[in-house]
């Protein structure tokens, strides 16, 4: 008798239809996906084409997406992510600044330095 239970639980999980999310869902939880991927890949350096090819669309398509979604484009998505993570690695003051630009994808600390200062008006050191 639990076997046959089992089965049809099997069953129905498998073959239940599928809930269908409607456009603007399906795009939240795309742009959350990605916004969860590029924080998860800070410091690999991502580019639009490659975010475009993982995620099975085209950079225009991606780049339209993520600004009505966000409000931000996908680079300025980026660097914020960048930032907030730097800031949080200059905390520990045995961090240097060119420790936290390379840990967020960054070869350049001076750049690092300038990405704090645009978005949060302080430089790197204030925290």
């Amino acid at each position: 008798m639990s076997r046959l239970l089992a089965t049809e639980c099997i069953a129905q999980t498998l073959y239940a239809p599928k809930p269908v999310l409607s456009p603007i869902t399906r795009d939240r939880l795309l742009m959350m996906d990605i916004q969860s991927f590029i924080d998860a890949h800070l410091a690999e350096g991502l580019t639009i084409d490659e975010l475009a090819q993982r995620f099975l669309i085209s950079r225009r398509h991606l780049t339209r997406l993520f600004k009505r979604h966000t409000g931000y484009s996908v680079l300025e998505f980026m660097n914020l992510c960048r930032v907030e993570r730097a800031r949080q690695l200059l905390t520990d003051p045995r961090i240097t600044v060119l420790d936290a630009a390379l840990t967020v994808g960054l070869e350049s600390p001076s750049y690092l330095t300038k990405l704090i200062r645009k978005y949060t008006g302080k430089a790197s050191h204030q925290n």
